[in-house]
């Protein structure tokens, strides 16, 4: 069976602060494009 990966062996705080800031960090780049393509 398959691991969930590194992604398993973080301590959940580490876990939630890389996924919180790759969500940021995702959702500022979207921001960031969506004004340009609407004008």
């Amino acid at each position: 069976e398959q691991p969930h990966g590194w992604w398993s062996y973080l301590p959940p705080g580490i876990r939630d602060l890389l996924l919180g800031m790759s969500a940021g960090l995702l959702l500022g780049t979207i921001f960031a494009f969506l004004p340009h393509r609407n004008t």
